[in-house]
């Protein structure tokens, strides 16, 4: 069973992650848009012509990726919820194996989302605003940052952990030895029996059922 502290500091940090979502990403001319707000503009309407430019470019582009983007947001919560609910000792692999599965699909939909980004730039320079999309890259190295502090608190807590289990195991054996060996005075009537790692006298094996 695992409950020490750094699966829940590595939970906290998992689940902060997800402040990108909130964020401003993108700063599409003078907007700044946050993955929220772009889920809202993909399935909202706007009564703006600029807005409404954005927005169809943002519909034609973008809409295949947001399955990926919710699947990534519920991934993160459930493996930062994990580390509060398994108390099993494998929870810090199951952490550390969640957070390849995450950052692995990150990366993949931020550089599809850059490309089509790229492609929404050169929609919308024809309004004659030049180059109206650019990246914020703060949130993405707070992200980045956080996982990162994560998966060395997930490694520090298995590290603990297996230095724990061979402490107790070296406590077991010091207190409970793996055979008691035979006294020197006793005779012929001592066997020693593998299967249970102790030695009996005839009589005690008899007494015993053995």
């Amino acid at each position: 069973m695992s409950d020490r502290k750094e699966k829940y500091i590595s939970g906290i940090l998992i689940l902060l992650t997800l402040e990108i979502i909130f964020f401003p990403v993108l700063k599409i001319s003078t907007w700044d848009v946050s993955l929220l707000k772009m889920l809202n503009m993909i399935y909202g309407k706007s009564n703006n012509i600029f807005a409404g430019s954005i927005q169809t470019a943002l519909k034609q582009y973008m809409s295949s990726y947001i399955y990926m983007l919710l699947f990534l947001i519920i991934l993160t919560i459930a493996v930062g919820v994990s580390a509060w609910v398994i108390r099993s000792s494998s929870v810090y692999c199951i952490e550390l194996a969640g957070q390849a599965v995450i950052v692995i699909t990150a990366v993949m939909l931020f550089r599809m989302i850059k490309e089509k980004m790229d492609m929404i730039g050169s929609t919308v320079s024809y309004f004659g605003i030049g180059n109206v999309v650019q990246f914020n890259m703060m949130p993405f190295i707070l992200w980045g940052l956080l996982q990162i502090a994560a998966v060395v608190i997930n490694i520090y807590g298995l590290m603990n952990m297996g230095k724990e289990e061979y402490k107790k195991e070296a406590h077991r054996k010091e207190f409970v030895p793996d055979y008691i060996p035979a006294p020197p005075y006793v005779g012929e009537d001592v066997k020693y029996y593998p299967k249970d790692d102790m030695v009996f006298h005839k009589e005690e094996k008899e007494f015993l059922g053995q």
